[in-house]
């Protein structure tokens, strides 16, 4: 059974959607044609991108290259 939480990020050009695990601490992001998902990944950053003024700013600044990205899938 999945507990993901699907993230109201807003309008967003890089990210069109969002989902966290919170038992996994588990972060997909889907960017159009490709979704990662990172591991390990504390609530608290997931609050930060929720409330980011520029959700691809924050994407780059606080979660690209900082956490492992456990899955790479073409969509």
């Amino acid at each position: 059974m999945s507990s993901d939480n699907t993230l109201n990020i807003g309008s967003s050009s890089a990210i069109s959607s969002a989902t966290y695990n919170p038992t996994n601490q588990e972060l997909s992001l889907d960017f159009g044609n490709k979704s990662y998902i990172y591991a390990d990944v504390e609530q608290s950053v997931v609050d930060g991108l929720i409330s980011a003024d520029s959700v691809g700013n924050y994407y780059h600044t606080e979660i690209k290259g900082k956490y492992s990205t456990i899955q790479s899938v073409s969509v």
